[in-house]
C-alpha cells in the first residue's frame, strides 16, 4: 500500500509566512496591471464626445488610440536600461509620475495635439509599467510565490480593461470624457504614492556591491531563513553572469575549439 505524503509536507514558508512588505507590493504590482488596463478600456466610453467637442476626424481618432500603444512602444526601447542605471523602484515611481502628467495633460486638452500628446505620454508612463513591474516581482517576491504574483499583474491589467469600460458606460449619459480619463488620477496617484515605500531590488543593489543593503531588502520581503539562502543564491547567480558575459571566454581552451570548428559528422552506417 502506498502512503499518501501530500499532507506530511510542509507549507512553503514563502506562502504561509509570507511578510507584509510582500502582500504591500503584489498589491502595488496589481494596481500597476490595472493603469495600463484602465488607459485602454476607458477610451472606448470617451471617443465619440471627443469626436464631437474637438471635431475630430475618423483618422485622428484612431490615432489618439493607437497613442497608447506608441507609447508603450517607446518605453520598451528605454524602459530597461533606464531600470538597469537607475534602479527598479526609481523606475516604478517615475513611471507613475509619467503616467500622472499624461492623465492631466489628456483631461485639460484644448484640441487635438494635446490630446494625442497626453495620451502619448499615458502610453510610456503604462509602458514603463509593464517593463519593470514584472521584473520588479521576479527579483523581490519569494520563490514560493513570484510566479504567482507576476501573474497577478497580468490579471489586474485585464481588470483593468474591464474597469475603463464600466466608467465610460457610467459617464456615458454625461458626455464628459475629460471626467472619464480624470478618474484615471485615482489608482495613478494610488500607485505613485504607495510605490514610495516599496524596498529596493536586492539583485540591483547586489550587482552594485551594496550587500548590505541587499540583505536588508531582502529581509522586507522573505522570511528570515530564506533571506539568508536567496541572498547567496543571488551572489552565485551574478558571479556565473559576469564570468558568462566575458568575451575573451570565447578563446580559452574549453571553449576555443568549439567556438571556432564546426563539429564534424561521421557518415550513416547503411545496412547491405
Amino acid at each position: 500500500m502506498t502512503q499518501n505524503t501530500t499532507a506530511a509536507q510542509p507549507i512553503p514558508d514563502g506562502v504561509s509566512k509570507l511578510p507584509a512588505m510582500a502582500w504591500f507590493t503584489i498589491v502595488i504590482a496589481a494596481l500597476g496591471g490595472v493603469l495600463y488596463g484602465y488607459d485602454i478600456g476607458i477610451i472606448a466610453g470617451a471617443l465619440e464626445a471627443m469626436k464631437a467637442e474637438l471635431s475630430l476626424t475618423g483618422s485622428q481618432l484612431s490615432l489618439i488610440v493607437a497613442a497608447v500603444l506608441g507609447g508603450g512602444s517607446i518605453a520598451t526601447l528605454v524602459g530597461g536600461p533606464i531600470a538597469d542605471y537607475i534602479g527598479r523602484k526609481p523606475t516604478i515611481l517615475i513611471s507613475g509620475v509619467i503616467f500622472v502628467i499624461g492623465v492631466i495633460v489628456t483631461a485639460l486638452a484644448a484640441d487635438y495635439g494635446w490630446v494625442l500628446g497626453g495620451r502619448l505620454i499615458q502610453g510610456i508612463g503604462v509602458g514603463l509599467v509593464t517593463i519593470v513591474i514584472p521584473l520588479y516581482l521576479v527579483e523581490v517576491m519569494p520563490p514560493a510565490i513570484r510566479g504567482r504574483s507576476v501573474t497577478l499583474f497580468q490579471l489586474f491589467l485585464t481588470i483593468g480593461i474591464l474597469l475603463g469600460y464600466l466608467v465610460g458606460y457610467f459617464f456615458h449619459g454625461t458626455g464628459d470624457w475629460r471626467v472619464m480619463f480624470a478618474t484615471a488620477l485615482v489608482p495613478g496617484i494610488a500607485y505613485l504614492a504607495l510605490g514610495v515605500v516599496l524596498p529596493q531590488s536586492p539583485r540591483w543593489l547586489l550587482k552594485r556591491g551594496r550587500r548590505d543593503d541587499a540583505r536588508a531588502a531582502l529581509a522586507r520581503t522573505h522570511s528570515a531563513g530564506e533571506a539568508e539562502t536567496t541572498f547567496e543564491e543571488l551572489r552565485t547567480q551574478i558571479a556565473e553572469e559576469n564570468m558568462v558575459t566575458r568575451w575573451s571566454l570565447l578563446l580559452a581552451p574549453g571553449y576555443r575549439k568549439a567556438s571556432l570548428f564546426q563539429p564534424r559528422h561521421e557518415p550513416e552506417q547503411r545496412g547491405g
